[in-house]
């Protein structure tokens, strides 16, 4: 299994993209694009352990997973970009476990995307968040997502979870799901 471990005070001003399989990159930095996607993961069995920073562009994802993998935001530290969080665009299914922060901060924006199902654990010191805080399975012949709460997620807009293919979700004692806007 390759590995790349982004330093503690490193900066990387621009996209990191990552095309093998069975990766794991542990961010201890900062990335930041000014467009498009700060990291995207490519393998499905990629992993990614944050415990720095990671802010995606106004038009692209923190984090985006093209087949799947896991994310691991550790407490204190941030993902977050003006489209959404982290983003699983097509197959394969992702496994996030937060207990730092991921949010979208646009407009229609989301805290976690999962095109096509998983699991999502946000931790007592977690908080997820955007106009949409979790979406799931949105693509056609999408499977079912699981949301396991003991933090914060939170919605702007229109709905804080929407899980199209069915699912569950577990708000756990302490866990705080709301809607915080009109739209």
């Amino acid at each position: 299994m390759a590995s790349h471990t982004i330093a503690s005070g490193t900066t990387v001003n621009s996209s990191y993209l990552n095309s093998s399989n069975s990766f794991t990159l542990t961010n201890l930095g900062v990335v930041t694009a000014a467009s498009g996607y700060a990291i995207s993961l490519q393998g499905s069995n990629d992993l990614l352990l944050n415990q720095g920073s990671i802010t995606g562009g106004s038009y692209g994802d923190g984090v985006a997973l093209a087949a799947g993998g896991t994310v691991t935001n550790q407490a204190g530290a941030l993902i977050a970009s003006g489209t959404g969080g982290i983003a699983l665009h097509a197959q394969g299914s992702a496994t996030i476990v937060n207990a730092g922060r991921i949010l979208g901060n646009g407009r229609y924006s989301f805290g976690v995307s999962l095109a096509n199902g998983g699991l999502v654990t946000n931790q007592a010191s977690g908080s997820i968040g955007g106009f949409y805080g979790i979406v799931a399975s949105s693509l056609p012949a999408a499977v079912s997502a699981t949301i396991v709460n003991y933090g914060s997620i939170t919605g702007s807009g229109y709905w804080t979870i929407k899980l199209y293919a069915g699912g569950w979700v577990t708000n756990q004692s302490g866990g705080v799901i709301a809607a915080t806007g009109a739209n």
